[in-house]
């Protein structure tokens, strides 16, 4: 019996494979908040948010909810 063929291919891209610019994250969200970007970035980097999301506690839709009501 054959292999299925492979269905997709998932990357890790923050910061593995491509750099992560932290100021263009902050600015874009920027455009959605209230926040300065340098608040923004002090809200969601190097906090517990952003090392419970890399180690798995949140799935995509819980982060990205988290991180709607930080900024």
């Amino acid at each position: 019996m054959a292999d299925p063929p492979i269905a997709g291919v998932i990357f890790d891209v923050g910061g593995v494979l491509a750099r992560v610019s932290y100021d263009i994250i902050a600015q874009n969200l920027g455009r959605h908040s209230p926040m300065a970007p340098a608040a923004i970035k002090e809200q969601l980097i190097g906090t517990d948010l952003e090392i419970d999301s890399e180690t798995g506690k949140y799935d995509s839709h819980e982060y990205f909810r988290l991180v709607k009501d930080r900024i």
